[in-house]
């Protein structure tokens, strides 16, 4: 905002607004305090100028302007031109006009004509006065430039004084926006290198809020870049406890690493309880269960896990059903469920296990049997002998 104010000062400088004020509040700088004297000057050679020209149009040839109320070149301005009018005044009538164009704004083309010894001062004097308005006008049109994010052109006209006091604080502008937006550029890539960069050239001004700005942005880049790396190289160590410092950083930066702390809550609740049953079921206790709200992914581990525990359920008190069948003598058990996986061959085993009793009842069952019948032979060709001997 001050560059603009600044520039349009400038501006209507050039246009030769001379009645033209800076805005109040605006900080001084070697620009605006240049301006200003560029401005007072201006109106000290107008003033002059017109004093002359005001008493010349009426005859009064004696009247010459005051060069001790101007500096540098304007003073020297006005001696030469009383050094003129009192030499000749025709030629210096001859030059009004020219002055009065450059005061209202307007850059004439410089003067190349063969002039004679005492005029070159002249001529020489109104050639700076149009490369300084040269200057001048270079300097709106790149700051027009810069005003439309446009940082491609610099001052490349060749001034003197102001005019190039002006043209190198532009050129100044010109690399610290450039430095800018390269120091963007990187960060949108990822490089916040340019960080030590800003660290040495720190705050340019009391009321710099740029410099401290993009510090304060690449710090907090940086820093939630070690953070999310910390979270996962813990992550990856199984250490599932660790968080992100929340209260390290304010508005979205805090809601990036909450998201990022509800994320790995998400993920490590359904992990924790998982392992609690598991745990569980590895001492013996079968009657656990998942109990937790999940949804997604986290909701298929629930029900897998608790689809676990009733299939573990199922398997083991049916094996025990069919144990306590065969601690009670009953041996036509048999399991007909479906068993998944690798239970099945248990379901098989059991299975196998009912049919090998069954044969091998049976088979004791037919030797009982030939033995009684053995026995009753033996005892009948007993009582036959013994009938016999009588």
């Amino acid at each position: 905002m001050k560059t603009e104010k600044t520039v349009a000062f400038a501006e209507l400088l050039a246009a030769g607004v001379l009645s033209a004020e800076l805005e109040n509040g605006l900080e001084s700088d070697l620009l605006t305090d240049n301006l200003k004297k560029l401005q007072n000057e201006l109106r000290g050679v107008r003033g002059e100028r017109n004093a002359v020209y005001s008493t010349i149009v009426t005859g009064e040839h004696d009247f010459r302007g005051n060069q001790n109320n101007l500096k540098g070149s304007f003073s020297e301005f006005i001696e030469k031109e009383n050094t003129i009018l009192d030499s000749i005044v025709m030629p210096y009538k001859m030059n009004v006009n020219h002055f009065n164009v450059i005061a209202n704004g307007q850059i004439l083309e410089k003067s190349l004509d063969e002039v004679s010894k005492d005029y070159k001062t002249m001529q020489e004097d109104l050639n700076a006065c149009i490369d300084g308005l040269e200057g001048l006008q270079e300097g709106k049109r790149v700051l027009g430039l810069m005003a439309l994010n446009d940082f491609s052109q610099k001052m490349e006209i060749e001034s003197k004084g102001i005019y190039k006091d002006t043209a190198d604080t532009i050129n100044v502008l010109y690399n610290a926006f450039n430095f800018i937006v390269d120091t963007i550029n990187l960060v949108v890539d990822g490089d916040i290198n340019n960080l030590v960069y800003l660290y040495e050239a720190g705050k340019q001004s009391e009321n710099d809020q740029l410099v401290p700005s993009l510090i304060t942005l690449m710090e907090n880049i940086s820093n939630l870049v070690k953070e999310t790396e910390n979270l996962t190289h813990s992550a990856m160590s199984g250490n599932l406890d660790i968080r992100g410092q929340v209260d390290q950083y304010q508005r979205e930066y805090e809601k990036i690493m909450a998201g990022f702390n509800s994320t790995l809550n998400a993920i490590t609740k359904p992990i924790k309880e998982a392992s609690a049953v598991l745990t569980d079921l590895a001492n013996g206790n079968l009657s656990v269960q998942m109990t937790g709200n999940y949804q997604g992914q986290n909701d298929r581990i629930n029900r897998d896990m608790n689809s676990l525990v009733f299939i573990l359920n199922q398997y083991i008190n049916e094996i025990t059903r069919s144990l306590e069948e065969i601690s009670k003598g009953n041996l036509d058990f048999v399991i007909t469920s479906d068993y998944l996986g690798d239970f099945q061959s248990i379901k098989i085993s059991i299975n196998k296990i009912f049919d090998s009793l069954n044969v091998m009842m049976s088979e004791i069952d037919l030797s009982a049997g030939q033995v009684k019948i053995g026995a009753t032979q033996i005892s009948q060709g007993r009582y036959v002998l013994i009938n016999r001997r009588k």
